[in-house]
């Protein structure tokens, strides 16, 4: 387990890099050591880092689609699964 962290000048990098993976809040999070509430709180508190979360997102979002159109067409491309996280992880765009 990664030790509890303070916010610093980083964090809004490390989580815009993890979201642009279409990783969600669990793991930013659990890359801070801290619980999603604290990341919630973040967001409220240092505008930057809002700034940043909703940029990943967004990258994140566009990979997530780059994914399901490579995937077209292919017969091993799990439609079902690429749908349910579309869903779970951008519950206000799908």
């Amino acid at each position: 387990m990664v030790a509890p962290r303070k916010y610093d000048e980083k964090c809004p990098l490390e989580a815009y890099n993890l979201l642009a993976k279409s990783r969600g809040f669990a793991a930013v999070a659990a890359n801070f050591g801290v619980v999603r509430s604290t990341v919630y709180q973040w967001m409220e508190d240092y505008p930057e880092f809002k700034e940043a979360v909703d940029a990943g997102r967004t990258a994140g979002e566009a990979n997530m689609e780059e994914i399901g159109f490579q995937g077209m067409g292919r017969k091993s491309f799990q439609y079902n699964v690429w749908a349910k996280i579309l869903q779970r992880t951008y519950r206000d765009s799908w």
